[in-house]
């Protein structure tokens, strides 16, 4: 009988957030761990509002190639709740509901989000909570969306069809681990240096993440008219040196470990990442 692969499920608000966050980190359990560990990648909103040049659908239809593709690189799955950029407070309900059946079908043993310090715009903020409040009504069995909603459906007319989510009443779920990224550039909204609880040492992967990031091309001419961001990967490998310098490694990304009841409080990514993790002081 093989053995039972480890679960990581990354969750962005967007496409090309999960990259930019936590993408090296990724390529890194994939290099450590090729045969034992499954990667998931989910994303809530479906990048509507990416880009200046092509209308809704055209860019919801070519971030999602964009995001499968980068996806690839890794063999992970990918997904996406489909709520329209900048509307997932107001559709927060069903982003939840369609998490929580993900999550039961899943059952990742740990789980990656943002921040809920994000500094860098709401949809940030709203799903790092959305997560965390989707991961505690999955393990509950009463916890039914299908008495609000009938049936959940998430419409990609980008695949030619719909795809439904069933909530049927199933046994309790352990809590995942649950890991936040570091917020960008590295400091809150109240520009507070966030002292994360260990980093990872992603300098043999940096090249996996910028393959995963040059997947987004639609987003290369968006950033750079809309946020006067010339280079994005540029600033995203910066980032990341700037993180590396910390712990004296090239390259670094960040996470804080959410150490409240009632997630899983084992250190589940660290024992998978092992000489990889790297702490502030200790090198």
């Amino acid at each position: 009988m093989s053995e039972a692969k480890t679960k990581v499920l990354a969750v962005g608000a967007h496409p090309d957030d999960i990259e930019f966050f936590f993408g090296g980190t990724l390529a890194k359990l994939k290099e450590l761990h090729r045969k034992r560990v499954q990667i998931y990648m989910l994303t809530i909103c479906n990048g509507t509002m990416g880009s200046e040049e092509l209308e809704c659908a055209q860019i919801r239809q070519t971030r999602w190639k964009e995001a499968q593709e980068s996806a690839a690189l890794i063999d992970a799955h990918y997904d996406t709740c489909d709520i329209w950029d900048l509307e997932l407070d107001l559709d927060r309900h069903k982003a939840k509901d369609i998490l929580v059946g993900q999550i039961r079908q899943i059952k990742p043993d740990m789980v990656l989000t943002h921040t809920p310090k994000d500094n860098y715009m709401p949809d940030h903020r709203v799903a790092s909570f959305i997560v965390s409040d989707a991961l505690f009504c999955a393990m509950l069995p009463n916890y039914n969306p299908s008495r609000r909603t009938n049936e959940i459906r998430t419409r990609r007319e980008i695949e030619g069809g719909s795809v439904g989510y069933r909530y049927e009443r199933t046994k309790s779920l352990p809590l995942p681990a649950l890991y936040y990224g570091d917020p960008f550039p590295g400091y809150d909204m109240f520009q507070e240096e966030q002292r994360p609880t260990f980093l990872v040492d992603i300098t043999s992967t940096i090249e996996a993440k910028r393959e995963m990031l040059l997947r987004h091309k639609s987003q290369g001419a968006w950033l750079k008219a809309g946020h006067r961001d010339s280079d994005y990967i540029r600033t995203a490998m910066e980032w990341n040196r700037r993180k590396g310098k910390l712990v004296g490694v090239e390259f670094a990304e960040a996470f804080l470990r959410h150490k409240g009841t009632p997630y899983n409080q084992e250190p589940r990514l660290e024992s998978l990442l092992g000489d990889s993790v790297k702490h502030i002081g200790s090198q």
